[in-house]
């Protein structure tokens, strides 16, 4: 009898160490579900990083959004790992305003600027430090000037080429005239912005050299007709001509 009140008291405690046991599991198991309920509902909040702080990020594409989850700005490399170029855009994704890349197997590089309608207006490159060329094109995307240097010449294409002082008046400008038959000429200007001298090579007219006054008038004339003629002229101020050859 002494010896089943010990043993009576232990299966007691037995049981209430089993019992604590699993209120205490059942309370873990609703915390995980809870949890989990929890993490599920912020899923998103929780996958957004706003800050990365890290000495190495290594991916091949990487996007920058803004708040209405617009790209902004991507970085990305080609499939076959060559040319990597980072592009930044405007309101839209559509309509990129920037743009700079670089071609691991060529060396080459680039650098694009583009209007607000996503038409580029100047591009630079350099192609495997051979050459290195500036690009300007017009509102309907056509070339306007372009510069380029192979390392010995430089080269300018240009429809107009102006130069100006330091004051910005006009001094010279280079170009071909208007229209589909325009001609190459050279036009010299005074410090008031003038005209004083013309250079011109007009294929069925006239090769020749133009002179003019204070107030811009045509007053001499030199040159070479379509003919193989030559030709030349001096003109009063109204216009009149009085000498000329032949």
């Amino acid at each position: 009898m002494d010896t089943e009140v010990p043993q009576n008291q232990d299966i007691d405690n037995l049981r209430q160490k089993v019992r604590r046991l699993e209120r205490l599991v059942v309370t873990m198991l609703i915390l995980l579900v809870v949890a989990g309920i929890a993490g599920w509902s912020a899923r998103e909040h929780l996958l957004s990083v706003d800050t990365v702080i890290a000495s190495k990020i290594m991916t091949n594409y990487l996007d920058v959004n803004d708040s209405e989850g617009k790209v902004r700005c991507r970085v990305a490399l080609t499939p076959n790992q060559d040319f990597v170029s980072m592009k930044f855009f405007g309101s839209d994704t559509n309509t990129m305003r920037l743009s700079l890349g670089v071609s691991a197997s060529t060396g080459t590089t680039g650098f694009a600027l583009y209007n607000k309608i996503g038409k580029k207006i100047i591009f630079m490159t350099n192609e495997a430090d051979t050459s290195t060329s500036v690009t300007v094109y017009n509102k309907e995307g056509e070339v306007a000037t372009s510069i380029v240097n192979n390392g010995q010449n430089n080269v300018i294409f240009s429809g107009n080429y102006v130069v100006t002082d330091k004051s910005g008046a006009t001094r010279a400008i280079m170009g071909l005239s208007e229209g589909a038959e325009g001609f190459p000429y050279i036009d010299l200007y005074d410090k008031e912005g003038i005209k004083r001298v013309g250079l011109y090579a007009h294929e069925k007219e006239t090769y020749g050299l133009a002179l003019f006054d204070a107030k811009g008038l045509n007053r001499a004339t030199v040159g070479i007709t379509s003919q193989s003629s030559g030709a030349a002229a001096i003109i009063d101020t109204d216009g009149k001509i009085l000498w000329k050859a032949p």
